[in-house]
């Protein structure tokens, strides 16, 4: 029996430049986002405290999800309460590939996601 090698195109790696360092480090869970705006990739949420369910961390929010705590891992198309997204709960993400909400800047989140694990990285020309 003879084998030969083949080579077929699977799909196409498109970089986001969210990921800021070894991959193999991040880890990862499904939560349930809140209904809202459609949500990019790399947006960092916070989790509104009455329901549990995440939505982008805003400043200014007084529900608990003020507070920074995941990164967000997939697109998420605007819909109803209950959306399931996949989050990143610890890594070094990219300063410029992340969505965030108003108020916050990179510098004042960095100080508690930290805490949880998730660093952020500037991005390196």
């Amino acid at each position: 029996m003879t084998y030969q090698a083949s080579f077929t195109t699977e799909g196409t790696y498109i970089a986001d430049s969210l990921i800021g360092g070894n991959s193999a480090l991040l880890v990862s869970k499904q939560v349930t986002i809140h209904d809202g705006p459609a949500l990019a990739r790399g947006s960092v949420l916070g989790q509104i405290t009455a329901t549990g369910f995440y939505c982008l961390s805003e400043q200014t929010a007084t529900d608990g999800s003020e507070n920074p705590l995941v990164i967000l891992g997939e697109d998420i198309p605007e819909s109803a309460t209950g959306r399931s997204a996949l989050v990143y709960t610890r890594g070094d993400f990219v300063d410029l590939g992340l969505v965030i909400g108003t108020g916050h800047t990179a510098d004042s989140i960095a100080d508690q996601l930290r805490m949880r694990q998730i660093f952020i990285v500037p991005a390196v020309a």
